[in-house]
């Protein structure tokens, strides 16, 4: 391949171009945190939205995440055991086939066509 040198020097560019988008907007979002929390606010510290304390509110946003983060742990450890499990599976049969002397059938014509 007469590229891949070129793959090589886009990618690392690309790279350094989304480290720096990703800190431009990091440092943005953190300004507009600061500045808002130490302006002085003559609203109540204690919010309320919907008849919920900000404590409860807090406590689902903070940990919704962690759920989240936690369902797709499972979810591509589960794929990961069924995917083994069948590779395992064809492993096997495949092996005591050859061992047999049974060659599988040729495939003949088109699967698609049947």
């Amino acid at each position: 391949m007469r590229q891949r040198h070129i793959f090589g020097n886009v990618f690392t560019l690309e790279s350094i171009v989304a480290g720096c988008v990703s800190l431009v907007i990091l440092g943005v979002v953190a300004r507009v945190l600061l500045r808002r929390r130490s302006a002085a606010s003559d609203r109540p510290e204690r919010v309320v939205a919907a008849g919920h304390s900000a404590q409860g509110l807090a406590m689902i946003v903070g940990m919704l995440p962690i759920g989240i983060a936690a369902a797709a742990v499972t979810w591509s450890w589960v794929n990961r055991e069924e995917r083994e499990a069948r590779e395992d599976s064809g492993f096997r049969a495949e092996r005591e086939r050859e061992a047999r002397g049974v060659a599988l059938p040729a495939p003949r014509g088109d699967p698609l066509a049947r």
